[in-house]
This record gives structure tokens, C-alpha cells and sequence, in this order.
């Protein structure tokens, strides 16, 4: 698993193209390689979330999971597109891990459209 000191969005984009395995220095942000048929831990989601989740990984399957901390805030579904929740999280979460993750997804989701 690579170890990232300081991830920015576009290293974060490259990272989540070729859906390498990373986690920052703390462990408390990272993304892995999701082959399994089985839902991975939900964290702090909420049911609405779950939910998402759970249809996501029954109808497409789930090939990769951004976490941050124990709760995933972001993966790539088996027909390539990335989705985040959009719920309420800790300020950590928000400030550092989301506002990274977000427009690398973004990026990667137009590209998949074109």
C-alpha cells in the first residue's frame, strides 16, 4: 500500500484512474482494492447511505472504497462510475478528505461520460 504524506486532488484523480491502494501517514484516510462480494463496513453512514451502498454493491458490484477513518466516503462501482455519499460527516472528514476526494471523482466520473 502506498503511503501518501500529503494528498491533493490531482494526486488523489491519478491514484483513484489506476485504483492504487494509499493511506496517509496516520491511516485515518485511505482506499483499497475492493473485490468481494460482501458490504464493507458502513462506519458512521447513515441509513440512506447504507442503502446506497448496499444497491450499489447487489447491482454493479464495488471494485475500490475511499475510507476515511472506518466510515467509506467514496467508491468506484464495477461499471466504472465513482460515487460519494453526500452526508454529514466530521469536520475532518469534510475539510481535509472530501474536499480532496470529491473533484477527483468528479474528474473521473466526466471522463468516463465522454
Amino acid at each position: 500500500m502506498k503511503v501518501v504524506r500529503r494528498i491533493t486532488w490531482w494526486d488523489l484523480r491519478d491514484i483513484l484512474s489506476k485504483q492504487v491502494e494509499f493511506r496517509n501517514s496516520t491511516n485515518n484516510f485511505r482506499g483499497e482494492k475492493w473485490g468481494e462480494n460482501t458490504m464493507p463496513s458502513t462506519g458512521h453512514m447513515d441509513s440512506a447511505d447504507r442503502i446506497t451502498l448496499e444497491r450499489d454493491l447487489l447491482h454493479y458490484g464495488i471494485t475500490y472504497v475511499v475510507w476515511s477513518y472506518a466510515t467509506p466516503i467514496g467508491w468506484r462501482r464495477g461499471d466504472g462510475v465513482w460515487y460519494s455519499p453526500d452526508a454529514g460527516y466530521s469536520q475532518t472528514t469534510k475539510s481535509k478528505h472530501l474536499s480532496r476526494l470529491r473533484p477527483a471523482i468528479a474528474e473521473l466520473n466526466e471522463r468516463l461520460a465522454a
